[in-house]
């Protein structure tokens, strides 16, 4: 029997509604997705404005210490909370049991893919409001939307690292896993300092880094290599690690 497909819209609403106020209610998740990027653009982007542009530093805009914490905002929750919790819930048997419900087989991940959607828009736009009023970031109106859209966007490659993740490792090792991959990936994809010769070539591996350079284009700042090229980069990296959690899921559950 074929589902009508309103009642299948109505499933997929219901189990993303479900999934967010399940995260939103945990805060062993919750706090550090919203909490950790705030308050480190409040430190770096806010507090050490003065030493980060003072004569002889390396010095970063206002506009782009922003963008590199929009960019963490939009790739975290994914990593973070969608790794985590779909290795937990595959060593618990739940991904098991929802595949035995009368449910449409994609809406367990589109729920989490949601979730971590959520998220990142809810600290973007608190990013957003401090850097207006305490950052010194003055972006125009149509520059802003299209920054938002592209940081909201850029939440899949995220989701997609992080569902493979989850599918990929026990319980034990995706949160390290998650974690150390997510500070290396900011950090070396040339976020917040310059890199050394021998590692400023490799920026180019990390979706953090495409992400940063379309926004940077997006504000009016002068990119590299072009919007396309970046965008290419971050749709073959979404493509690529949601072919392989699929395989995974396919293969080992």
């Amino acid at each position: 029997m074929i589902m009508p497909w309103q009642r299948t819209v109505v499933l997929y609403l219901n189990e993303a509604r479900f999934e967010c106020l399940r995260v939103l209610r945990n805060p062993e998740f919750a706090v550090p997705v919203i909490a950790l990027p705030l308050a480190l653009y409040l430190l770096m982007g806010v507090a050490m404005a003065d030493m980060r542009n003072a004569p002889g530093a390396h010095a970063i805009s206002d506009v782009g210490v922003f963008l590199s914490f929009a960019t963490f905002a939009a790739l975290y929750p994914g990593m973070a909370i969608i790794g985590v919790q779909l290795a937990t819930e595959r060593s618990q048997g739940l991904l098991a049991y929802k595949r035995a419900l009368p449910m449409p087989p994609a809406s367990y991940i589109g729920a989490k893919i949601c979730m971590a959607l959520l998220f990142g828009v809810i600290v973007i736009g608190l990013l957003i409001m401090l850097a207006s009023t305490f950052g010194g970031v003055k972006i125009p109106a149509g520059r802003l939307l299209l920054v938002v859209a592209i940081m909201t966007g850029g939440v899949a490659p995220g989701c997609a690292m992080g569902l493979f993740i989850g599918t990929a490792f026990p319980t034990a090792a995706a949160n390290a896993v998650a974690n150390t991959t997510f500070m290396a990936m900011i950090n070396l994809a040339g976020l917040f300092f310059p890199l050394p010769p021998f590692l400023n070539s490799t920026k180019a591996i990390w979706p953090a880094y495409h992400l940063h350079e379309l926004g940077l284009i997006a504000a009016g700042v002068s990119g590299q290599h072009g919007a396309l090229a970046h965008l290419f980069a971050l749709i073959a990296a979404t493509t690529v690690f949601s072919g392989l959690a699929a395989w995974r899921l396919t293969r080992v559950g």
